[in-house]
């Protein structure tokens, strides 16, 4: 399912969980989240990744 298929709630939630886990990504110092959702399909998710 592409972003802006999910309802606009549901796109504000994907956003928070996109950043609170790139967030524990580089706090532990790793990158294995960053890389997953920066090299999605879905240009608006890898356009939420920045």
């Amino acid at each position: 399912m592409g972003f802006y298929d999910l309802s606009k709630e549901e796109r504000n939630v994907l956003v928070d969980k996109i950043n609170e886990s790139i967030k524990a990504d580089l706090i532990s110092n790793k990158t294995k989240v960053v890389i997953e959702y920066f090299s999605d399909e879905d240009t608006y998710i890898r356009k939420t990744g920045t």
